[in-house]
């Protein structure tokens, strides 16, 4: 244990302003969250990363749970004639996908490509599962990995293997399989801002974003702090493509058959990056209470002749903590409270929790937290209480920060030029648009900037013209540099 030391400070790791893709990089070092793999784009997921990634497992696993999706596992190499066979997919794919073609040092003629998606296998698979209106709706769901081969890798973000979680399903109408896409959408919604404070922007993506292979994709887009936006998860609504291609069909009582319609949905690792891109401050990563693995670190501050009297308290706030449901982690380790106090700073813990003799003496104990550094002593037969108070406060804080960043960095532009320039100042930019490709192209061309989506409930403000057009138009899209 360590004698309190109350002139410590905390170290930077990196300056956002100055070098944001190196503050992230030295963020996620620091906090041992990942090593960077032996191929480029693969990456050592360690303990910390992990530990989080299980919280959201458990977290929106419960909602799956709700809706009464089981889990399913799915194999994770595809033969290339069953993935090949929807085609539009395939041209989506071609350039992110690896093809394994030697098996036992045989050479094989048909390849299996690794699963970036699995749209083909599971569709396949749905063929001898639906026969008849009462074994619809199918719905099934798998935790697994995926492999795409990216040319730009971002650990986290853009991983050659990365873990995700996706979703599919099977109705007998359009109506159903739209109705559950949005469902799906706003559960996603829901996660990321009640549970990992991630304020998103909701809606369709239009022809040139959109999944390859579906009728519509709805996506949710968040704003980093640099400015840039990040896709969250996305829901499908497939519409006919795949189960035509695969022979997908109920029998109707008149003994005609229809295809069945289709979603998928998906969410992945890529909400790591987005906790640590959205909440992180100078010195690390601060995670949302509700998604950390550890809400609070219980550290108890004594001189060798006080151990015992220290520890005894530490552990009766303990109990009666763990008692309240809270999870925490208890360091009573020989090193300096400063080294500890950064050590569990740059992990994000989201709130300190100290005991030593002061705090015996006053029957309290003292609450750091990480998201702005204010302390305050609470009684000790109300910590439970006060600390559960301070986590909600903190988690609400954490989110209003960062919905009001989306909002002061959130422009009307009117017109290309303007749309360009505030994206080249780091911010998102709504815009008429008059559906032109043409325009789409030359604006990603010169600026970067793409379509994330139409943002759903906005119909635009003012006298705006349309981009492309000389007129108004009920159509805003959201323009912004992506990840």
């Amino acid at each position: 244990m360590s004698e309190r030391n109350e002139n410590s400070k905390n170290p930077i790791v990196a300056a956002r302003s100055e070098n944001f893709p190196g503050w992230y990089a030295s963020v996620l070092k620091e906090a041992g969250w990942l090593e960077v793999g032996p191929i480029a784009g693969t990456i050592v997921m360690k303990p910390g990363a992990l530990r989080v990634w299980k919280e959201v497992q458990r977290s929106f696993g419960s909602v799956l749970e709700e809706k009464g999706i089981e889990d399913y596992i799915f194999p994770s190499l595809i033969p290339e004639e069953i993935f090949a066979k929807e085609q539009m997919h395939l041209d989506g794919f071609v350039p992110d996908i690896a093809i394994v073609t030697i098996l036992g040092g045989k050479s094989r003629e048909e390849g299996l490509v690794l699963r970036p998606t699995s749209e083909t296998i599971i569709t396949n698979w749905m063929r001898g599962q639906i026969r008849t209106p009462n074994d619809l709706p199918l719905k099934v769901h798998q935790w697994g990995n995926v492999f795409r081969w990216e040319r730009r890798t971002k650990p986290l973000i853009r991983d050659t293997e990365f873990l995700w979680q996706e979703g599919h399903t099977a109705h007998s109408t359009q109506e159903e399989a739209d109705s559950f896409a949005l469902e799906m959408l706003e559960s996603y919604k829901t996660f990321l801002q009640e549970t990992l404070a991630i304020p998103v922007m909701a809606g369709p993506k239009p022809e040139s974003e959109k999944f390859m292979g579906a009728l519509r994709t709805y996506t949710l887009e968040a704003m980093m702090q640099d400015g840039r936006s990040l896709q969250l998860a996305t829901s499908h609504n497939l519409g006919q493509n795949f189960s035509r291609v695969f022979d997908v069909k109920y029998r109707l009582p008149d003994g005609l058959q229809e295809y069945v319609w289709q979603t998928s949905w998906g969410m992945s690792t890529r909400v790591l990056g987005a906790l640590v891109m959205v909440h992180g401050d100078d010195t690390g990563i601060i995670l949302p209470p509700r998604i950390a693995p550890d809400q609070v670190v219980l550290i108890p501050v004594a001189k060798d002749s006080q151990d015992s009297q220290v520890l005894g308290a530490t552990f009766a706030v303990r109990d009666e903590l763990k008692k309240a449901g809270i999870r925490l982690i208890v360091d009573t380790g020989e090193e300096r409270l400063g080294e500890k106090r950064y050590r569990y700073e740059r992990k994000g813990v989201p709130l300190r929790v100290e005991i030593g003799a002061r705090e015996i003496e006053s029957n309290t104990i003292l609450l750091a937290r990480r998201d702005n550094g204010e302390k305050v002593e609470a009684p000790q037969d109300r910590g439970p209480e006060i600390v559960a108070e301070v986590l909600g406060e903190i988690q609400e804080s954490l989110f209003a920060k960062a919905a009001q960043r989306t909002v002061d960095k959130t422009v009307w532009v009117n017109g290309v030029e303007e749309l360009q320039q505030a994206v080249k100042d780091g911010k998102f930019a709504l815009v008429h648009w008059d559906g032109d490709g043409r325009v789409e192209r030359s604006i990603k061309l010169n600026s970067g900037a793409t379509i994330r989506c139409f943002p759903d409930g906005l119909r635009g403000v003012g006298a705006l013209r349309e981009i492309g057009t000389d007129t108004l138009t009920g159509q805003v899209a959201l323009f912004a540099k992506a990840y």
